[in-house]
């Protein structure tokens, strides 16, 4: 998708051979939005002067961050400018310096010898992401599950009827889990006749007729936009696909809820990037303990703010051997919401296709999500931001 046109990126670019310099520079010179301020024949050491005398958006350089110098100097720049997005080129990407790089926070590494459009499609997520910031808009929910079976998915889509119900606004819920979603089950008997991927196909034009075409109706004011019904189709959507998407979703919507897979793709990345909230959810046994640990630590290494990640316990059992409060006290962190064990309404819920709170208004969990929908819809009822308390156990478990 092209990028939009208003203030250009400003970019630094550091090479580390003339050759690669100059094809690198007109590449950049090509892409609409962009304005290459620097270029400099050197890598990931030089960028540190670069960045240091010149104020960029986005420092594009020739680096391999599982190099113990250069891991050294992006760490640095990354330390000393940290509103400066670095897009890593290298030649040859390994797995080792995959890890690296995400050790370290960097979430754009691209090859120089793939696909040409890949720079592009990178610097078009990091403008996208920057505009998000800025923008107006309906607000990015992301439910994802520490471990499979959490109840991620049933949180989802109770909680999307209940804000549409309770608030009145719009409400869309988008089915990202691309190879096993079945997100429309707990709410509605209808068969779905499109799916995300029908939409990212015709992205490029997409507009409010076509997503209306989509969608399934729960409510008057609540949508759910299906994942495919193959999935082999998920290797169709890409992060820019999914960029695009979710920015006409959330200029049509007042909530957007995503529910996403536990597969840690460019979608996946792209969809939490641009996630207002993530909340993972877990449960009260030690695996899910250890998973939620994993996935805190995850999300922190990919730059994500202490404030954006709520943690929700799903099936809380005041008897169980895991308290609410070591729970708590092993993510470093409160939890956002607690939803009870009430598996007899949950169950004939998910059985019926019939959401919770139409199912069964009076019940424990039906008050637990209107609950947890007010926090979203009133955020003086949330919990305050600037109070939590740091979450990450770092390297630990």
């Amino acid at each position: 998708m092209p990028m939009p046109t208003s203030e250009p990126l400003k970019i630094a670019l550091c090479c580390r051979t003339q050759p690669r310099l100059d094809a690198t520079y007109d590449l950049l010179r090509g892409i609409p939005g962009v304005n290459v301020s620097v270029v400099t024949l050197g890598g990931a050491y030089e960028a540190i002067g670069v960045l240091a005398e010149q104020k960029s958006d986005v420092l594009v350089v020739e680096a391999d961050a599982s190099s113990a110098s250069d891991y050294e100097a992006l760490t640095h720049i990354i330390a000393q400018h940290p509103s400066v997005v670095i897009v890593l080129i290298a030649a040859d990407i390994s797995v080792d310096m995959l890890r690296a790089a995400l050790r370290i926070g960097l979430k754009e590494v691209v090859s120089l010898n793939g696909d040409p459009a890949e720079l592009p499609q990178a610097l078009d997520r990091i403008r996208r992401s920057r505009s998000h910031s800025v923008a107006t808009g309906g607000q990015v929910m992301a439910f994802v599950s520490c471990k499979g079976g959490s109840g991620a998915t049933f949180i989802a889509t109770n909680l999307g009827y209940a804000l549409a119900e309770r608030s009145n606004k719009r409400v869309m819920l988008i089915d990202l889990n691309l190879q096993f979603g079945d997100a429309i089950l707990y709410l509605s008997d209808r068969r779905p006749v499109s799916s995300v991927v029908d939409i990212v196909r015709d992205v490029h034009r997409v507009d409010a007729a076509l997503l209306e075409s989509a969608v399934v109706q729960v409510l008057p004011n609540f949508w759910v936009l299906p994942a495919p019904n193959d999935p082999t189709a998920a290797s169709e959507i890409g992060g820019a696909d999914v960029s695009g998407l979710l920015s006409f979703a959330r200029s049509q919507a007042d909530y957007v809820i995503l529910d996403l897979g536990r597969t840690l793709d460019a979608g996946t990345v792209q969809a939490l990037d641009m996630s207002d909230h993530i909340y993972p959810v877990l449960q009260q046994t030690l695996p899910y303990v250890r998973d939620g640990k994993r996935m805190l630590s995850l999300f922190k290494s990919l730059g994500y703010s202490e404030g954006k990640q709520r943690p929700v316990l799903s099936r809380f059992d005041r008897n169980a051997d895991i308290t609410q409060k070591d729970l708590e006290d092993a993510l470093e962190a409160p939890l956002f919401a607690v939803l009870p064990n009430d598996y007899k309404v949950a169950s004939a819920s998910v059985n019926q296709g019939v959401p919770v709170p139409k199912l069964a208004r009076s019940s424990a969990i039906a008050k637990s999500l209107s609950e947890f929908a007010g926090r979203i819809d009133d955020p003086i009822s949330a919990p305050g931001q600037t109070s939590w308390i740091k979450r990450f156990l770092g390297s630990r478990g």
